[in-house]
C-alpha cells in the first residue's frame, strides 16, 4: 500500500543542503530522515515529560508522606511529653509518700523507745517490790520462828469461881 505523500518546499542554507546531499543522495531522504529523528526526539521528549511529571508526582508523594511522618512524629513527640511530665508528678507523689513514710516510721521508733524506757523502769520497780516482798517475808519468818523459840506464858489459872 503506497503512503500519501507531500510535497514540502523550504529555504535552507546551502552548506546544509550539501551536505544532506552528500549524505543521503538527495534532499527527499535527508528530509524524511531529519523529520524521523525530530519525531523520536519528541517522543523521547514526551516521555522525558511524563517521566519527569512522574517523578514530580512521586516526590509529591514522598513529600506529603513525609509530612505525615513528621506529624506523626510530633504528635508522639507530644505525647511522650505529657507522659514524661505525668511520671514526673508521680516520682514527686512518691517521693512525697517516702518523706511521709519516713517520718512515720521515726515518730513510730520515738514511741517504742519510750515504751521501752517506761517497761524499763516497771521492771526495776517489779524487782524492787519483790526485794522488799522477800526482806517482808524473812521478818515474819523470822518472828515466828521467835515466838516459838520462847517458852510459853504462864497459863494464868482462872480463878474456881470463874469456871462457869
Amino acid at each position: 500500500m503506497a503512503q500519501e505523500k507531500i510535497h514540502v518546499g523550504a529555504r535552507v542554507p546551502k552548506d546544509i543542503v550539501d551536505k544532506c546531499v552528500q549524505k543521503y543522495g538527495n534532499m527527499t531522504n535527508a528530509i524524511n530522515a531529519s523529520l524521523e529523528l525530530l519525531i523520536k526526539q519528541m517522543e523521547n521528549e514526551t516521555d522525558d515529560k511524563c517521566q519527569q511529571t512522574e517523578n514530580t508526582c512521586q516526590q509529591n508523594e514522598n513529600t506529603c508522606q513525609q509530612n505525615e511522618n513528621n506529624t506523626e512524629l510530633i504528635e508522639l513527640k507530644i505525647r511522650m511529653e505529657e507522659k514524661d511530665i505525668r511520671l514526673k508528678e508521680l516520682y514527686e507523689q512518691i517521693k512525697t509518700k517516702d518523706i511521709l513514710q519516713e517520718a512515720r516510721i521515726n515518730d513510730l521508733l520515738g514511741q517504742l523507745k519510750v515504751k521501752d524506757k517506761q517497761l524499763e523502769k516497771k521492771d526495776s520497780q517489779m524487782e524492787n517490790l519483790t526485794n522488799t516482798m522477800q526482806s517482808q517475808a524473812i521478818n515474819i519468818h523470822d518472828m515466828l520462828n521467835q515466838k516459838a523459840l520462847e517458852p510459853p506464858a504462864a497459863e494464868k489459872k482462872k480463878p474456881w469461881y470463874k469456871i462457869w
